[in-house]
């Protein structure tokens, strides 16, 4: 997972950099937790993400720190390390994992700080000072409430603030940790994120 962002993404921005004066980053997910790690944070102007949160497992509501818990301490080392990778498809978390990233990532969310904690990376989080928001989607599991808002706190020089949306909002029935991408949203949470990037 860390060299998605120190190499693959790292080159993507400083290419993008050196073409452009200023660069407004949308993130979903990790994508959206690791603004700290690109290059020259100082110079983002800003920051959009969805369904992005701090993954430490105390960040879960009680019964879904149950679930984070046993997935993190137990399930993603163990079943990595005895198949060779962990087989998330089957399992509910997505994409199979290669056995290095899933173990990484579990480690993550046993930090209380995260991946600024695991990669000791307060320094690089807080020189990104542009306005950061964070959409908050009640019916999305991977990102409930209090882990978007313990993302945020991980930018400690950011003006960040988070938008609460529900399915009923948008006149859905669910949005979960991938709808916001649907088509049937472009004319209310795209519109909405289009409005926000413009002004800034």
């Amino acid at each position: 997972m860390r060299d998605w962002v120190l190499l693959d993404a790292a080159a993507a921005t400083g290419f993008l950099q050196a073409k452009h004066e200023q660069l407004l980053v949308v993130g979903h997910s990790f994508g959206g937790q690791v603004i700290g790690l690109l290059p020259n944070p100082e110079r983002l102007a800003g920051a959009l993400v969805v369904g992005s949160q701090s993954g430490y497992w105390k960040n879960w509501p009680p019964l879904g720190q149950v679930w984070m818990w046993s997935a993190t301490h137990v399930a993603l080392p163990a079943v990595s390390w005895a198949l060779g990778y962990f087989p998330g498809s089957r399992l509910g978390f997505g994409e199979d994992l290669p056995a290095g990233v899933a173990i990484e990532w579990a480690s993550w969310c046993r930090n209380p700080r995260y991946v600024v904690g695991a990669l000791h990376a307060e320094a690089a989080f807080a020189r990104f000072s542009g306005p950061l928001l964070a959409y908050s989607i009640s019916d999305d599991a991977f990102a409930p409430p209090a882990a978007v808002k313990a993302l945020l706190e991980l930018y400690p020089a950011s003006s960040s603030e988070i938008r609460a949306v529900a399915p009923r909002d948008v006149h859905a029935r669910n949005i979960g940790h991938f709808g916001f991408f649907r088509e049937s949203f472009r004319d209310t949470l795209w519109r909405d994120a289009v409005e926000w990037l413009e002004r800034h």
